[in-house]
C-alpha cells in the first residue's frame, strides 16, 4: 500500500466516526503533499498546506503515527494493478473533495421511495448533470422540484460503480432570488396557519421563573454575546448546542438540536440569531424546522432578527421578540423583579417588627404607671389591679412571641435564598472562567490564521511580484506613463525591470 492510500483509508475511517465528509477532515491535495513531504514531527506538519494549528492538534499524532509506520524509502504512491471496483473507490475518494455549489435549471425528475434523481442544465441547455438526492434530505430542504425551475445545490460529485455513471450527490437545494424565496414564504405561512400551527391558543406560557435554559445558536456570531452578556446573574444553567444558523445548509443542524432538547426537556428553548437577507434567513422559513418547533415538549422562545417579515419558525414559536438581547431580558425579568420583591418585603418586615414592639413598650409604660397608681388603694384593690396589669403584661408578651416565628422564619428564608443565589453566582463565575480558558487557544489560532492569510495577499499584490512576472514600469519626466497619449516623438523614457532599469528616446508611435 501506499502513503497516500494509508493516509486517505484513516481519512474515511475519521470522517464516518465524526459524521462528517472527508473532505472536512483533510483535502486530496493535502494528502498528496503530506505523502511526498513526509514529515516527521509537529513543527513539520506545520509546513504543509492545509495543516492549520486546530487540524495539527486535532488530527496531527494520528498522521504522525500513520507516517512513521511506512519506511521512508515507501513512495508516495505505487503502480499495483487495480480491479475496476477499487479504481472506482478511489475515484470517489478524489470526488469527495471536490464540492461545489451549483446554479441551473432542473430538467427530467425521476423520484423513487429513497432518491429523486433528476438533470441539471445551462438555461442554454449545453451543459447537463445528473444529480440524486436523497427522499429524508429532500424533506428538510422545503424546496418543491419542478421541471424548469431555477435553483442553486449544493454537494459533491461520485461514480455509481455498478454503471459507472457519474451523478452529482446533493446536500442542499435553494430557490434563487428574493422574489422566489418570498413566494415560497408565502405559500409555506398559508399551509401553516391553515393547520393552526400560528394559533393563540396553542402558545404556552414561558415559565415565570425558568432555571434550565436550552440555547440554540452559532458559537461564532454576535448572537451568544449579546444573549449572555444581557442575562441575569440569577442562576440560570444554560446548556449550549453550537449550531449553524445561516442559510439552507442550518436546516439539519436546526432540526437535530430542537430533538435533542426533547429528550429532556429544559424550561424553556431558545433559538436566536441575528439579522439578514431572505438566503441568510431561510433556514428559518423552512417547514422541517418551523414543524420541530412546533414540536418541541418545551416551550419555545424565538429572538431572530429580521428587517421586514417575521421567520415562519418565530412566528410557531410560543413566543418571540426581535433580537437575542431582548430574549435574554425576557427571561431575566422575573428574576430581576423578585429580587426586588425580596428586599421591599425585608424592610417590611424589620418595619412592622420595630412598630410592634414600640407599642409593646407603649403598653408596658401605661401598665407600670397603673401599677404605681394602685398603690394607694385599699391591699384588695390594688391586688386585683396587678392581677389585671399581669394578664394585660402576660398577654401583650404572649402576642409578641406568637408573631415572632413567623418574622425569624421570614427572615432566614430570605437569608437562604440569597446564600444560595451567591452559590449559583459563583459557580457561573467559575464556569464562565472556564469557557474563556477553553475558546481563548482558539480564538488565537484563528487571528494567526487571519493574519497569515493577510500576509499572503500582500506578498501577491505587490509591485516588485508584477515586475518579477515580467512587467515593466516606463516614466517621462519622472510620471509614470498610462496611455500612449502622454509620449511625443523624442521624448526621453525611463523603463524600470525587476532587476534594474533602462532609458531610452521615443522614435515612433503607433496606434
Amino acid at each position: 500500500m501506499s502513503i497516500i492510500n494509508d493516509l486517505r483509508d484513516w481519512r474515511n475511517r475519521t470522517a464516518r466516526q465524526e459524521g462528517v465528509e472527508p473532505y472536512f477532515v483533510l483535502h486530496n491535495k493535502t494528502i498528496e503533499e503530506i505523502a511526498r513531504a513526509k514529515p516527521e514531527t509537529a513543527d513539520a506538519l506545520a509546513n504543509i498546506k492545509g495543516l492549520g494549528e486546530k487540524k495539527i492538534a486535532k488530527y496531527g499524532s494520528a498522521i504522525l503515527t500513520i507516517l512513521r509506520g511506512v519506511p521512508k524509502d515507501a513512495p508516495a504512491s505505487d503502480d499495483t494493478v487495480l480491479t475496476v471496483g477499487q479504481y472506482l473507490a478511489r475515484l470517489n475518494d478524489a470526488l469527495v473533495g471536490l464540492p461545489a455549489r451549483l446554479r441551473g435549471e432542473v430538467g427530467r425528475i425521476n423520484e423513487r421511495e429513497n432518491v429523486i434523481y433528476f438533470d441539471f442544465r445551462d438555461g442554454s441547455g449545453d451543459a447537463v448533470l445528473s444529480c440524486l438526492i436523497f427522499s429524508s434530505r429532500y424533506r428538510l430542504m422545503g424546496v418543491e422540484l419542478r421541471e424548469g425551475m431555477e435553483i442553486v445545490i449544493t454537494g459533491v460529485p461520485s461514480v455509481w460503480p455498478r454503471t459507472g455513471r457519474l451523478s452529482f450527490r446533493t446536500e442542499t437545494l435553494e430557490l434563487v432570488g428574493e422574489g422566489k424565496l418570498q413566494q415560497a414564504y408565502l405559500a409555506l405561512q398559508r399551509k401553516l396557519q391553515a393547520e393552526g400551527l400560528f394559533a393563540p391558543e396553542r402558545k404556552r406560557p414561558l415559565p415565570a421563573y425558568a432555571q434550565r435554559i436550552g440555547l440554540i445558536t452559532s458559537a461564532h456570531g454576535d448572537a451568544l454575546f449579546d444573549f449572555t452578556s444581557n442575562l441575569t446573574r440569577a442562576g440560570l444553567r444554560i446548556e449550549f448546542l453550537d449550531c449553524r444558523v445561516e442559510g439552507v445548509r442550518a436546516v439539519p443542524e436546526l432540526v437535530s438540536a430542537l430533538a435533542h432538547f426533547n429528550a429532556r426537556p429544559p424550561d424553556a428553548v431558545v433559538v436566536i440569531r441575528g439579522g439578514g437577507s431572505w438566503e441568510s434567513l431561510q433556514a428559518f422559513n423552512n417547514e422541517a424546522v418551523c414543524r420541530a418547533v412546533g414540536d418541541s415538549r418545551a416551550p419555545v422562545l424565538a429572538g431572530i432578527g429580521h428587517e421586514r417579515d417575521v421567520p415562519l419558525a418565530a412566528m410557531v414559536a410560543d413566543r418571540f421578540v426581535s433580537t437575542p438581547t431582548a430574549t435574554a431580558v425576557l427571561l431575566s425579568q422575573p428574576w430581576q423583579d423578585a429580587r426586588y420583591s425580596v428586599g421591599r418585603s425585608a424592610q417590611m418586615v424589620e418595619q412592622r417588627l420595630s412598630e410592634q414592639l414600640a407599642r409593646q413598650r407603649r403598653d408596658i409604660a401605661v401598665i407600670a404607671s397603673a401599677v404605681a397608681d394602685a398603690a394607694h388603694q385599699p391591699l384588695l384593690d390594688q391586688r386585683q389591679r396587678l392581677r389585671l396589669a399581669t394578664m394585660r403584661i402576660q398577654n401583650g408578651f404572649a402576642a409578641v412571641l406568637r408573631r415572632w416565628p413567623t418574622l425569624v422564619s421570614r427572615i432566614s428564608s430570605g437569608l437562604a435564598a440569597l446564600r444560595q443565589r451567591l452559590g449559583t453566582h459563583r459557580l457561573q463565575l467559575r464556569s464562565c472562567a472556564q469557557t474563556v480558558s477553553r475558546r481563548l487557544p482558539a480564538e488565537h489560532i484563528r487571528a494567526r490564521a487571519a493574519l497569515n492569510r493577510l500576509h499572503q495577499i500582500a506578498d501577491a499584490r505587490h509591485p516588485q511580484r508584477l515586475l518579477e512576472l515580467g512587467y515593466s514600469l516606463v516614466r517621462h519626466s519622472g510620471k509614470l506613463v498610462r496611455s500612449r497619449q502622454q509620449l511625443t516623438k523624442g521624448a526621453d523614457v525611463s523603463l524600470q525591470f525587476h532587476d534594474g532599469s533602462a532609458s531610452g528616446t521615443i522614435t515612433k508611435l503607433t496606434p
